[in-house]
């Protein structure tokens, strides 16, 4: 998760696809990925203790 830039676009297993929109710099700055929509559910996702 460390290496995630923003824009990037990933797959974390069997949850779904992800964009970045917030990279990971530091522990008090957790990454934040925005679920991007498959017809079942919107969420967003804050990653902590990357």
């Amino acid at each position: 998760m460390r290496n995630v830039k923003k824009g990037e676009v990933i797959q974390l297993e069997r949850k779904g696809y992800y964009r970045c929109d917030v990279p990971f710099v530091r522990s008090s700055k957790p990454i934040v990925l925005f679920a991007i929509p498959d017809g079942r559910q919107k969420s967003t996702l804050i990653v902590t203790g990357a």
